[in-house]
């Protein structure tokens, strides 16, 4: 599993990378993505952070008066920790980088978001991981990544400690009860499996079940893809694809 979204973390590699990044967003076409990126980070980074029962624009009310972690409420947490982390990193302001933090922070929260499943408030064992599991701790494991070298220790040590409470314990004891997801080659497999083992890319030196989260998920991960077309074509349906 080498993802290129991940940063290496020594520095000269990591230079290289935002130099490419910045050719990248300099480019015709890159720019005007980037300036998508730009509009809505600066929209949202004086907002507070969402949670389980947040109203916004493309979400649904129902998810929202069940305190659900529904893909809407989990992708626009994604999409805003990793604007941000990426604004820092391109401008250097502190405020960029505050931003992400809020909304990261409060996913850590007992009260705010008890688990990192499809309803926050579930007890059953058997839903304690789920799609929304792998989904948050992808995007909080790369926003570490982005952020590390920039992160004061006391920081650093709360993210770790949130992803081990709220992914990777909970993901091993799943594992260990042999859950059905691990057995099929859908997106199931590929959220959960695959966003863990991102996370424990991303915490490489700092976690110490974090090589085991990678050398876990590379297997499963390959057997997934022989399922693709020559061509690449995804093993679903086109809406997922």
């Amino acid at each position: 599993m080498t993802p290129s979204t991940l940063f290496p973390l020594d520095p000269d590699s990591r230079q290289n990378r935002l130099e490419e990044i910045r050719r990248t967003i300099s480019s015709p076409s890159g720019s005007e993505i980037w300036k998508e990126v730009c509009d809505a980070a600066r929209r949202e980074r004086e907002l507070a952070p969402y949670l389980v029962d947040s109203i916004f624009p493309g979400r649904d009310t129902y998810s929202a008066e069940l305190r659900g972690m529904d893909w809407t409420l989990c992708r626009g947490i994604g999409d805003r920790i990793l604007r941000h982390a990426l604004l820092y990193l391109i401008e250097g302001e502190p405020i960029w980088m505050e931003a992400a933090l809020r909304q990261a922070d409060i996913l850590f929260d007992d009260e705010a978001y008890p688990a990192w499943n499809h309803r926050a408030r579930m007890v059953d064992p058997d839903f304690e991981v789920h799609l929304r599991t792998g989904m948050l701790a992808h995007d909080v494991g790369l926003m570490l990544n982005w952020l590390r070298p920039h992160l004061q220790p006391d920081q650093l040590a709360a993210l770790v400690a949130g992803l081990d409470k709220r992914a990777v314990r909970p993901f091993q004891e799943a594992v260990r009860r042999k859950p059905w997801w691990i057995e099929v080659n859908n997106n199931w497999l590929t959220c959960i499996v695959g966003g863990v083992g991102i996370c424990g890319m991303a915490l490489e030196g700092l976690h110490p079940e974090a090589r085991n989260l990678v050398d876990y998920a590379d297997p499963l991960m390959e057997r997934h893809l022989e399922d693709f077309g020559p061509k690449g074509e995804f093993n679903e349906g086109l809406g997922y694809a």
